[in-house]
């Protein structure tokens, strides 16, 4: 996953399969979304 600025806010850009293609969810997002997001993704590393 990736955070993207663009004109009216952040977005969170996520892979994911979709029928076997590859896809991008397009997210909107606050900036006290971030240390939920990051306590995710050092959950999903540390496995």
């Amino acid at each position: 996953m990736s955070w993207l600025l663009v004109a009216d806010g952040w977005r969170a850009l996520t892979p994911y399969l979709a029928g076997g293609t590859a896809m991008l969810r397009l997210e909107r997002r606050r900036p006290e979304d971030l240390p939920v997001d990051v306590a995710r993704w050092a959950a999903e590393v540390a496995r």
